[in-house]
């Protein structure tokens, strides 16, 4: 079964901004403190990767 290239598209749309914010909130994002994050917080979404949590 083909999906066409413009569904694709939508689909790829959504799931982008849905990471990024899984990706936040495992990181420790509050929405409500808003712009004014603990510097930890600030720290791990600048270098996520560095913090990442290796599960064996």
């Amino acid at each position: 079964m083909m999906i066409p290239e413009q569904v694709r598209r939508k689909l790829a749309q959504g799931v982008g901004p849905s990471f990024g914010l899984v990706l936040m909130v495992a990181l420790g994002y509050n929405e409500q403190l808003g712009a004014t994050q603990p510097f930890e917080v600030a720290l791990k979404m600048r270098y996520p990767a560095l913090f990442a949590v290796r599960r064996e």
